[in-house]
This record gives structure tokens, C-alpha cells and sequence, in this order.
């Protein structure tokens, strides 16, 4: 029996709210505790509840070489250059930043898609795309040289390396995807990730400085509970009974949510700066995903696999 609309709509809304929300909850965690161990618990914590989930669901690990390399794939690309890049930048600009910085995503993979999938070539839509929200992202930059804050665009450029690793996977998993189901390629994309952020910590981070305080620990929970196990089980249920381009909606709902939950939680500015070259970057994404949006308008059943915080 198929959902009720208005059980589709409740649960549409409950991940972008959740997803939008994250954003802070990272500031948060690595305000006290350095942003790779910080990562790195919450994606062992994170694994173990999928691990639940799938048990549950009898959904068990596929040891073949293809899937292998796709844990890998995921493990690295995703969760430790995509996430552990992206709490890195954290420390550095405000969260609201960070949320608009990976609305490129989806350009960043037709970029990459271009190289790598036959038959994902650029179109005019594409490229134009591309160009408005390159043109956003250089205007929020340009916004941090004026003002002489070199730590913000080195927070800036390290988010952007995340969204490529994070982008980079996408792909790889589109080419290369088998019948793993995407619970398991997740959980263990997030533990083989947790393991490399982990040692990326202990080689880089000093341990003594982290402080688990009630904050730290309430972000940690909140990000692995809800923004990461509840959060994903959600979607890929979802995607099962809403289109791919609705989905893909989520894209633009996310970052105004982090915009809104950084300036009234943490009480971070909105530059002008920053709230049009935001504009341009979802534009950008808009124009791009034209096209795409009119030829898949139908489209159900669509497995993959997002890169939300």
C-alpha cells in the first residue's frame, strides 16, 4: 500500500530539516573537539546503528571485488575527504557558508560525470549552469579577500575539496554500482571512513585538546543519530515513491535552513556577500538541472547516494 501524501510530505520536510540543521551541529562539535576525531566518532557511531538497521532488515555485506572497491570508493571519497575536509572548513567560516558551498555538488558531479559516464556530456544548460554558480562562489570568496580574512577562504577552499571528493564518489558509484544495497554501501562507506579519519587524527590532531563537553557531546549524537542514520534511512525510503527531481529539490531547501539556523543560533552574520552569491550558486543548479528536470519528471525507484551532513 502506498504512503499517504501527507506522510511523504512530513517525511520530505523531516530530512531537510534535518540535513539543514547539521550544518550548525558540526560548528558545534568542533567549536570543542578537533574536527577528524570529531568526524570520526560520529561515523562509528553512525555505522553501528546502520549496522542495527540492516541486521533488522537482513541486508548483508557483499564481499565481492566490485563491492569492495566501492566501500573503499565511498569510505575515502565520501566520508573522510567529504566529510573530514568539510569539518575541517568548519573551524574556519560560518556554517551557513559551508551549506551553500556544497549546493555545487550537483554541478561538481556533472563535471566529474563528463569524464568518466558516457553519455553524461555537457549541454548548453549545463555549462550555464556551471558558469552562475562558479560565478557565486568566487563572489563569496571575494567577499573574504576584501576583507582580509585568509583563515575563512582557507575554510572556503577546503569545503570545496570536500565537495569534490564527495562528488568524485557520486560518480564512481553511478558507474560502478551492483546490487549492494545502498544501507550497506553507506555503513560501510561510514565505517571505512571512520577508520581513515581516525588516523588522520591521531597522526595530525592533538587528542589532549579535545573537550567533550555537553554541546560537543549533544552534536556528536544529534549528527550521528539523526543526521546520519535516521536521516539516510529516510531518504532512500523515500526514493522509492517520490521522483528523482523532487528529490533533488532538497539541494536548494537545505542551505536556506542552515542560513536561517546559523544566524538565529549561533548568531551568524548574513553579508550581502554571502546571501547573493548563494543565490547564484542555487540558480546555477537550477539552470543545469533544466533540462534533466523535464526528461525525468516520472522517474521512480532511483537509488543513490546523497552527500548531506
Amino acid at each position: 500500500m502506498p504512503p499517504s501524501q501527507r506522510k511523504l510530505i512530513f517525511l520530505y520536510i523531516l530530512v531537510v530539516v534535518i540535513w539543514g540543521t547539521t550544518w550548525m551541529a558540526i560548528k558545534v562539535s568542533v567549536a570543542d573537539l578537533p574536527p577528524f576525531l570529531s568526524a570520526s566518532i560520529r561515523f562509528f557511531c553512525a555505522a553501528f546503528l546502520l549496522w542495527i538497521i540492516a541486521s533488522y532488515r537482513h541486508q548483508k555485506i557483499t564481499w565481492s571485488s566490485g563491492a569492495i572497491k566501492l566501500y573503499i570508493m565511498v569510505g575515502v571519497g565520501n566520508y573522510f575527504i567529504g566529510y573530514g575536509f568539510t569539518y575541517w572548513g568548519a573551524v574556519y567560516i560560518y556554517s551557513s557558508v559551508t551549506a551553500i558551498l556544497w549546493a555545487t555538488m550537483p554541478l561538481m558531479v556533472s563535471v566529474i560525470a563528463h569524464r568518466m559516464i558516457p553519455g553524461e556530456r555537457f549541454s548548453f544548460w549545463r555549462i550555464t549552469g556551471i558558469l552562475v554558480s562558479t560565478g557565486g562562489t568566487i563572489f563569496i570568496v571575494s567577499g573574504q579577500w576584501q576583507n582580509l580574512d585568509v583563515s575563512a577562504v582557507k575554510g572556503i577552499i577546503l569545503v570545496m575539496i570536500s565537495v569534490f571528493g564527495g562528488a568524485l564518489s557520486n560518480v564512481y558509484y553511478k558507474k560502478h554500482v551492483e546490487s549492494e544495497s545502498a544501507l550497506v554501501l553507506n555503513m560501510v562507506g561510514m565505517f571505512l571512513g571512520a577508520i581513515f579519519l581516525l588516523a588522520g587524527s591521531a597522526i595530525s590532531e592533538s587528542w589532549t585538546e579535545a573537550r567533550f563537553t555537553i554541546p560537543a557531546i549533544g552534536a556528536l549524537i544529534y549528527l550521528a543519530v539523526f543526521g546520519s542514520a535516521i536521516a539516510y534511512t529516510i531518504y532512500f525510503w523515500m526514493f522509492r515513491h517520490l521522483s528523482v527531481v523532487i528529490m533533488s529539490y532538497t539541494t536548494f531547501f537545505i542551505p536556506i535552513i542552515a542560513a536561517i539556523v546559523g544566524w538565529f543560533v549561533l548568531g551568524e552574520a548574513l553579508s550581502w556577500r554571502t546571501i547573493f552569491g548563494g543565490l547564484l550558486i542555487l540558480a546555477g543548479v537550477a539552470i543545469a538541472d533544466h533540462r534533466r528536470s523535464k526528461k525525468y519528471s516520472d522517474v521512480v525507484n532511483v537509488a543513490a547516494t546523497p552527500t548531506s551532513v
